[in-house]
């Protein structure tokens, strides 16, 4: 979830106080203009070989692929959708409490962070739902906006302050550990806003987008699953969504597109794309097709014909 939505709530917050909760959506996310879901799959842009496969979402966010089909979020209507290989999208669950960022663990469960249900929950086999972190020293989370699972299935959140800014109870903006035995611990404050965040194909480094320092930030992994003192990989205009490819190169969606840097922080160049992206996700049985999540979209690209596209810089 890009910092859009606080630079426009402190630009007017007097007057967002005011407005009702309906209000508030649509300047947010700019519902007014009506958008419908669907999906249009043979739409092909001229730029490169970006092919857009489904179309007229509020918020499309947070994708994953789980081995056959791609999930992403619609986040203010509360929606998880599915796309499949036809080019169909189907709504597979609704009243997510604006769910954002998801992944599946080793048990093909679905793991979602709920930004205004302020709690991470998990989706289990039978189609029930399990809450794993909603507290932390007693206080409400901010809001949970992504999260990456590890081996052992212990899952790395990022809890920033995009929304319930008038609910704050923590006093930080912080990377959270759900441990396999479900203990919730903080394993980074240094972080202005923590959003995207990813591990390395070893599982030994943890990646973290800093979207108000516009950096992303990696972390060494312990045993235990504590975190290392941090470094900077890279800067990032306003970095998103974060992923790693099966090459082991850390992908950041930014302002001005994906920035792309090897595990050592070298950037190799940055992705044009057709349309703002808040996130990626790596799919098809090789793992080499990229699909990217705008507001309105979601694209995909062969990975090898996105990295021909690679510029030197971010202008």
């Amino acid at each position: 979830m890009t910092d859009h939505v606080r630079a426009t709530q402190s630009r007017d917050e007097r007057a967002m106080q005011r407005l009702s909760g309906v209000a508030v959506l649509l300047l947010f996310f700019g519902l007014i203009y009506g958008h419908t879901w669907g999906q249009d799959s043979q739409a092909k842009l001229s730029s490169g070989s970006w092919e857009r496969v489904a179309t007229g979402f509020r918020m499309a966010e947070g994708p994953v692929w789980d081995g056959e089909f791609l999930y992403f979020s619609d986040v203010p209507p509360s929606k998880i959708l599915k796309l499949g290989a036809d080019g169909k999208v189907n709504t597979v669950r609704t009243d997510t409490r604006w769910g954002a960022g998801m992944a599946f663990d080793s048990k093909r469960r679905l793991t979602i962070c709920e930004v205004m249900g302020r709690r991470v929950t998990r989706v289990e086999n039978d189609g029930t739902e399990t809450t794993l972190a909603e507290l932390y020293g007693g206080k409400k989370l901010n809001g949970p906006n992504d999260l990456a699972v590890d081996g052992r299935d212990g899952i790395y959140f990022t809890d920033p302050l995009f929304l319930n800014r008038d609910k704050r109870e923590q006093d930080k903006e912080a990377v959270y550990y759900i441990s396999p035995a479900g203990a919730v611990d903080r394993v980074a404050d240094d972080l202005e806003r923590p959003n995207g965040i990813a591990l390395s194909r070893d599982g030994k480094t943890l990646f973290v987008a800093d979207t108000a320092k516009s950096k992303v930030r990696a972390y060494r992994v312990e045993e235990n699953g504590t975190l290392g003192n941090g470094r900077d990989l890279g800067s990032v205009t306003e970095p998103d969504g974060v992923k790693v490819d099966v090459d082991g190169n850390v992908y950041a969606a930014g302002r001005t597109g994906i920035a792309v840097f090897n595990s050592s922080g070298k950037h190799l160049g940055t992705l044009k794309v057709p349309e703002h992206a808040s996130s990626l996700a790596f799919g098809d049985k090789d793992r080499r097709t990229m699909y990217i999540t705008t507001n309105p979209s979601v694209y995909k690209i062969r990975l090898d014909e996105a990295l021909k596209t690679l510029t030197a810089d971010e202008k």
